[in-house]
């Protein structure tokens, strides 16, 4: 239950002293270290929509970290996460290059990613 009070304006008075001064503004940039980029990224089993998505974190996070590369892990499969890695590394502004591995490093079932 509510208490209600009636007091005259007069017998008011402040308790604690305003001091009036423009608001300060504090802005902290912080990253979420649990969203660092991997040197090896295995998307194998995601769905497209899941892999572009977890390419597209690593991308930036990558970037943020200063990485100069990292390879991809996608599989062979019917070329479906193939095909959208491609498109996603070839549209990213932060991509230099990309090309498959070498036979003995994966091969057509993992990218190469140059960043800069």
């Amino acid at each position: 239950e509510a208490l209600r009070l009636t007091v005259d304006e007069a017998d008011l008075e402040p308790t604690v002293e305003l001091e009036m001064r423009a608001p300060s503004i504090s802005v902290e940039a912080s990253r979420d270290r649990s969203n660092r980029a991997v040197l090896e990224l295995d998307i194998r089993g995601f769905r497209l929509n899941e892999a572009v998505l977890a390419l597209e974190r690593q991308l930036d996070a990558a970037l943020l970290d200063n990485l100069h590369g990292f390879s991809i892990i996608h599989g062979t499969g019917e070329g479906v996460l193939q095909q959208g890695v491609r498109e996603t590394l070839a549209r990213h502004p932060g991509v230099a290059d990309f090309h498959y591995a070498r036979p003995e490093e994966g091969g057509y079932g993992k990218t190469v990613v140059s960043l800069g």
